[in-house]
């Protein structure tokens, strides 16, 4: 069995409540899903680096590393080969938007947590989703959306 690893995030935004980010992507099946943007970890990147920069490359988004999520375990098939994939998640900023449609990403669209759940067809990434607002709702009196907030973290 093949090991693979990849990186995402679950990046938010706050007006009037917080509303995070999907991206509608095509799979290898030629299903259209919205999802978490996520991608391969690059040889010698570390997982921070690595989910950042899929977020830039998918979605257009600038943003910053709040805290670690949990990561989600899968398996699938390809070409015949067993594959188990792990994917580490991170809650980020949105600092700057700049999105144009690409091959990885055909739209996004910002959803507020009812709306994720409903449109992320994939259950381990609802979990994280919950997981994040759980985190957002519980925090909200120390994390007001500003860039020298107390909770903002660096890449490490």
């Amino acid at each position: 069995m093949k090991n693979e690893y990849s990186a995402g995030g679950v990046v938010f935004k706050k007006n009037d409540n917080y509303k995070i980010l999907l991206c509608l992507q095509q799979k290898l099946s030629g299903a259209k899903v919205f999802c978490l943007p996520k991608g391969h970890i690059e040889y010698n990147e570390n997982i921070e680096i690595a989910a950042l920069r899929e977020v830039e490359e998918e979605a257009g988004i600038t943003a910053k590393i709040i805290k670690p999520l949990n990561s989600i375990t899968f398996f699938f098939t390809q070409n015949r080969e067993k594959i188990r994939k792990t994917v580490y998640f991170f809650l980020m900023e949105c600092i700057d938007e700049h999105f144009k449609p690409n091959l990885e990403c055909e739209d996004i669209r910002w959803c507020d947590e009812d709306d994720a759940l409903k449109l992320d067809p994939y259950e381990n990434e609802k979990n994280i989703i919950k997981e994040a607002f759980d985190f957002l709702k519980r925090e909200h009196h120390k994390y007001r959306g500003e860039a020298n907030s107390p909770l903002l973290t660096q890449p490490r």
